[in-house]
C-alpha cells in the first residue's frame, strides 16, 4: 500500500471510487482479481497540461 500525507479524505475517496471503477468490470466472479494481476493494473488520474494532479 502506498500512502501519501497530502491526500485528504475527499482526494482518497475520489482515487477509491476511480480505482473500483475501473477494477469492478476487469475482474468478476468468474475472473476474480489475483495477486500481481492487480498490481500490473495502470488506472489513469485526471491530469493537467504540465502531467500535475488536476
Amino acid at each position: 500500500m502506498l500512502s501519501n500525507r497530502n491526500i485528504n479524505e475527499y482526494n482518497g475517496v475520489f482515487i477509491a471510487v476511480v480505482i473500483e471503477k475501473n477494477l469492478m468490470p476487469r475482474y468478476t466472479y468468474g475472473n476474480k482479481n489475483k495477486g500481481n494481476k492487480t498490481l500490473n493494473t495502470i488506472i489513469k488520474l485526471p491530469a493537467d497540461t504540465n502531467g500535475n494532479p488536476d
